[in-house]
């Protein structure tokens, strides 16, 4: 992580220890959320799998959601990708009933 930092990469992490995943995301070396992997795949992955919304887009989705948890407020992905104008709430509802 010290390398990520010094460099200034964004991207994710993925860290597994004793079977159990965490993805960190950076954005110019810093880290800005971290989530622990799920037996599922998250909306977010699952979208961007599906081509409905861009890496960079989902990006600033997880952005967006650090940002508002500073300020201790809890937004679900799908919520804050509408709000950006990424998606509409049916694609928000279909990738759900997907995932």
């Amino acid at each position: 992580m010290i390398a990520l930092r010094t460099s200034r990469r964004t991207g994710i992490l993925r860290v597994t220890a004793e079977g159990a995943r965490t993805f960190v995301y950076f954005k110019e070396g810093t880290p800005i959320f971290a989530e622990e992997g799920s037996a599922g795949e998250t909306l977010g992955r699952l979208l961007v799998r599906l081509r409905a919304i861009t890496h960079e887009q989902y990006l600033h989705v997880i952005s967006e959601m650090t940002r508002a948890m500073f300020q201790n407020e809890q937004i679900p992905f799908g919520e804050t990708a509408v709000e950006l104008g990424y998606l509409t709430e049916p694609q928000v509802m279909t990738a759900l009933t997907n995932q």
